[in-house]
């Protein structure tokens, strides 16, 4: 079973740090983490860490690891447009695939969204790339291209028809942040985007493996949507949005997108980063953490939303007291951590040396990859 919770930046600043951690098992945990200039592996749940230098100072993006393969297998994408892979568990990665004669030129400003890996067939991988035409405005052009030959090539956009204003070509208001398989029917897709150059259509769904998308969720929402499927019941979807300047809102559907509830729970306007996490093994519970009021946690369907902690750049679960984290903190604090009574308690688990990548002081979204 695969989750990936990639996390957009506001307007006016890109993404630069990815965590991945990629669970074996409860007691050991195979984790993936990048950020500026190196990735980090540890086969033994964070008890030591490997390191990767990666060429010509470039960030790490975003982050994948193939599970069935007892976390061997991984894949980093970095801002250079290039995507890197592992096959012995982050001792030495070479490049896979370069987007940057596909990218360049078409999309301005273009940094990776996600990598999500099919949970049936792991040689199809899934790469999101997005970008924004001026500094000041959110991403408002993206990408979606698909491998399955384990990311020696890649086809054509899936998303150059998702919008019936699209002129296709030019890959306008497109921007995919975050994407979601059905574990049990790999053909049906879930696409998050940003919302705002794409009135309507925040969330799209395709059951043709991205050859055509039908949108399921727009509305009021404005912004960034982040999203994420729940393990045991492939009908049941969260979102996270900004709706019109009056705070983030939690969207659940639990008929495959026919209706939605919504449950507003930050007042903050265009965080830093946000992002929802549906709870592996209870269909009513997820977490999420919206700005500045800290993770919180519902467990009842998203009807009531509870604060167990100070906000988290992003959040990765196991099971309902099995998380992996990384908490918002000061500049050089940046840290993989632990909680094994979900969320409530956290413990760091991170290389002292990951200092380095909040050297910035950006967000670190965190994907995750669960057997």
């Amino acid at each position: 079973m695969s989750l990936d919770m990639t996390t957009n930046q506001p307007s006016g600043s890109a993404m630069t740090y990815t965590f991945s951690a990629a669970v074996v098992s409860p007691t050991v945990s195979v984790l993936y983490a990048g950020g500026n200039q190196k990735g980090y592996v540890s086969t033994n749940g964070g008890a030591s860490w490997n390191s990767f230098a990666f060429p010509n100072n470039v960030d790490v993006q975003a982050v994948a690891a193939v599970t069935n393969t007892q976390g061997l297998v991984g894949y980093m994408a970095t801002s250079d447009l290039k995507l890197w892979k592992t096959t012995n568990a982050g001792q030495a990665f070479s490049t896979a695939y370069d987007f940057a004669p596909t990218v360049q030129g078409v999309i301005g400003n273009a940094v990776f969204s996600m990598i999500t890996i099919d949970p049936v067939q792991p040689n199809t991988i899934y790469v999101g790339i997005h970008g924004k035409t001026d500094a000041f405005w959110g991403p408002d052009k993206g990408a979606l291209f698909r491998s399955t030959d384990g990311g020696q090539t890649f086809g054509s956009d899936l998303l150059a028809h998702c919008h019936a204003n699209h002129n296709p070509g030019d890959w306008y208001d497109c921007a995919i942040t975050s994407l979601a398989i059905d574990p049990r029917n790999p053909n049906i897709l879930w696409i998050g985007q940003d919302a705002w150059n794409s009135p309507g259509q925040a969330v799209m769904r395709s059951t043709d493996s991205g050859q055509t998308w039908q949108s399921m969720l727009g509305g009021m929402i404005d912004m960034f949507t982040g999203i994420s499927l729940s393990n045991i019941n492939s009908n049941v979807l969260w979102a996270i949005a900004q709706q019109e300047l009056s705070g983030q809102f939690i969207y659940r559907t639990a008929d495959g997108g026919t209706s939605w509830t919504a449950t507003k729970i930050d007042n903050t306007l265009n965080p830093g980063n946000r992002f929802v996490l549906a709870d592996p093994v209870n269909a009513q519970a997820a977490w999420a953490s919206g700005g500045q009021e800290g993770l919180k946690r519902s467990q009842d369907g998203n009807l009531n939303w509870t604060r167990i902690n100070s906000p988290f750049h992003a959040l990765a679960a196991m099971n309902s007291q099995w998380l992996y984290g990384v908490p918002e903190g000061p500049q050089g604090a940046a840290s993989v951590q632990v909680s094994t009574d979900g969320g409530i308690t956290w413990s760091s688990i991170g290389d002292p040396t990951m200092a380095e990548l909040s050297r910035y002081g950006k967000p670190q979204p965190l994907s995750v990859v669960l057997p």
